[in-house]
């Protein structure tokens, strides 16, 4: 019998009955969503009596999948729209998530892969579960792990993957720099080093937040990605790439420790960050001394000037993202309003502009968000209104009416407060 975790593990080619390719690799989401079809048709998915199911944007069946054969993988084929002369079949990729092999593409030693994936999160949830789900864990080009912040304990549930666990104690077990509060914010950089010291094989080491949403297929973009930074014939290698790579001259702020160290700094922006392994080992070094040093607070540097400004002063080379592949991302869709973001559900579209967006959340982490941020009774009616408005149709009605209800209560307890 077809279940969730038989379609969650697996990703497929998508194509007409006649043998013509819609998709070459598509992802069904835990949280409904089909990644890799651009079409109205195929928006959403799901399970009813073991048997999948097609929808489109408004949520009507367009295909449902009725035959299953797992005699050699997993095939699934079904009638689009009851037409028995449009047939639609789904055919898993064999050897789960691996959707092609690049080992004649770039040189590199026998059974090693030039990059380690590190998506970091504080928190477990559908946005964490579904990048997971949706990278390629047999990649030919690049592994997967979560790098995860314990300082408050573990999760009950984490994804089928390697974990790279770390946390404040940890950091200073390891001889890192200690801070009162926050340091994991202030120092981001710190999980690239509990990655080195647990897996140490990587040529690069890519970390990306969980709230980061790549727009096409995750995988082509990493294994373009890879591609760039290592055929760069006649070029400096690339030591450190990222979003918003500037000159930091300007009112100090989060630079003020490397502006007075250097006078001059430089910046990154971190939703993703992408270290060679010899920029990894120096800025572990030199965070370490700063450690043993016991420096104060306010010469510590945060991770977003520390990490540019300290390569390039000792000789590395760092670049933008949009210099290396042309096209990744927009300044104004990298920093969303932060609180809030986009919700999952409405972050489509954007394919073809951006091949990332920053930051987008869960459905309901994102209604949440704006919920919580509400304090009058007149805020919140709006808000709860606005649940069944267009603007937010494409979320599913499930989630709204969770939302709604939760809206309702805070009616009900500023009622009582007043009365």
């Amino acid at each position: 019998m077809l279940t969730v975790q038989k379609i969650l593990k697996e990703s497929f080619q998508f194509k007409r009955g006649d043998g013509s390719v819609i998709a070459q690799t598509v992802y069904l989401l835990r949280n409904g969503k089909i990644i890799g079809i651009n079409h109205f048709n195929e928006y959403a998915w799901s399970l009813e009596g073991g048997e999948l199911r097609f929808h489109d944007r408004n949520g009507d069946v367009t295909t449902t999948f009725t035959e299953i054969d797992e005699t050699d993988g997993l095939i699934l084929s079904g009638f689009f729209r009851g037409n028995p002369e449009s047939r639609h079949i789904l055919t898993a990729h064999s050897g789960g998530r691996n959707h092609g092999r690049l080992l004649d593409v770039l040189p590199r030693k026998q059974d090693q892969k030039p990059m380690l994936i590190l998506i970091r999160s504080h928190l477990v949830n559908n946005k964490l579960f579904d990048m997971v789900s949706y990278l390629n864990r047999e990649s030919d080009l690049f592994d997967v792990a979560v790098v995860y912040d314990r300082t408050h304990g573990e999760p009950k549930e984490m994804p089928d993957v390697d974990v790279v666990w770390h946390s404040e104690a940890e950091c200073a077990a390891m001889g890192l720099p200690k801070m009162k509060s926050r340091l994991l914010w202030w120092c981001g950089d710190f999980p690239f080093y509990f990655a080195l010291e647990q897996k140490p094989k990587y040529e690069y080491y890519a970390m990306v937040e969980y709230d980061v949403h790549l727009t096409g297929n995750p995988n082509k973009f990493f294994e373009d990605l890879i591609i760039a930074l290592r055929k760069r014939e006649g070029k400096e290698p690339i030591s450190a790439l990222g979003p918003r790579f500037r000159v930091e001259d300007g009112p100090i702020g989060l630079h003020m420790a490397m502006r007075r160290k250097y006078d001059l700094a430089y910046s990154y922006f971190f939703p993703v960050i992408v270290l060679s392994k010899a920029a990894v080992s120096f800025l572990y070094r030199q965070r370490l001394l700063d450690g043993a040093r016991d420096i104060p607070e306010e010469d510590i540097g945060h991770c977003e000037s520390f990490v540019p400004t300290e390569l390039i002063y000792n000789g590395f080379s760092c670049s933008d993202l949009n210099v290396v592949l042309p096209g990744t991302y927009d300044n104004d869709l990298m920093i969303l309003p932060v609180q809030f973001g986009l919700p999952i559900s409405m972050a489509d579209g954007f394919e073809g502009r951006v091949r990332m967006i920053h930051p987008v959340y869960g459905d309901e982490q994102h209604l949440g968000n704006l919920l919580a941020s509400l304090k009058t009774a007149d805020e919140i009616g709006r808000f709860k209104a606005s649940l069944d408005s267009e603007f937010y149709s494409r979320i599913p009605a499930a989630t709204r009416v969770r939302v709604g209800e939760e809206a309702q209560k805070r009616l009900d307890k500023l009622a009582t407060v007043e009365a």
